[in-house]
């Protein structure tokens, strides 16, 4: 005879269907039959254990109290941990996780005061990061912050600050280049900075596809430019400056 622990007997004792005949209570006690049983047997009881398991987890004493439901700026807080999120999305996200729309505007607003969300912070560092990293033109950038709820004169101040009051001057600065040489140098700074450094982007992209100029590769290139907000015309004079600077080279 051998004594099962006491989680056994509670689980034997909500049973929800009757234990296989390889097994006999007595008691506060469950005896095995036999000592040598067979693998089917073995395989029965096994069934029998994990099935009563699952039904006394299920039943309502044996359950976990749940824990106190998190207010809406500490669900907030913990968004902002993950990643930033605009006031339009942070506010949808709340409001999937049930909270009232009342808690949220407070979240909200204390959160801003203390300088943890805020939309014109957020479209600074979303301008910087977008065109640094994939070079979205101003006009995607303003599409998509638009897409994300951002005020109208928020995406004007982030545009302004990093492009200049007069945004990207592409057709400028190129003409400049074939005359004084700017699109080659890579320092410039200042005026015809943000241009300078879409020409160098530019330049490296084309290196991927140098030694080749079919129609394809050319398309590539306007698409690449064009799925990044630059018109036509915008892809067309930066093709030709990398060519230019390209033949030059050669030369």
């Amino acid at each position: 005879m051998r004594m099962l622990p006491s989680v056994i007997l509670r689980v034997f004792q909500h049973a929800p269907v009757a234990p296989p005949s390889c097994m006999v209570s007595h008691g506060s006690s469950i005896e095995w039959t036999s000592p040598m049983m067979m693998k089917s047997r073995r395989h029965a009881r096994r069934s029998w254990l994990g099935a009563c398991l699952h039904t006394t987890c299920q039943s309502a004493d044996w359950k976990t109290p749940a824990a106190p439901k998190a207010t809406a700026k500490e669900a907030a807080l913990r968004l902002l941990n993950l990643r930033r999120y605009p006031a339009k999305k942070l506010t949808e996200k709340l409001l999937e996780k049930g909270h009232p729309p009342d808690s949220i505007e407070q979240a909200l607003h204390d959160l801003e005061k203390v300088g943890l969300t805020g939309d014109a912070e957020y479209a600074e560092v979303y301008v910087r990061s977008k065109w640094r990293q994939q070079l979205w033109s101003p006009r995607k950038l303003q599409y998509e912050m638009k897409h994300l709820g951002i005020d109208q004169d928020h995406q004007k101040a982030a545009l302004s600050a990093h492009f200049g009051e007069q945004g990207l001057q592409l057709r400028h600065f190129l003409e400049l280049w074939r005359y004084e040489g700017l699109g080659a140098q890579s320092d410039v700074d200042g005026d015809g900075a943000r241009e300078a450094e879409a020409f160098r982007k530019c330049q490296a992209r084309l290196e991927l596809v140098r030694g080749r100029s079919s129609a394809a590769d050319i398309a590539k290139f306007y698409g690449w430019l064009q799925r990044r907000g630059f018109s036509f015309d915008e892809a067309r004079l930066l093709y030709d400056a990398c060519q230019q600077l390209k033949e030059k080279d050669s030369e």
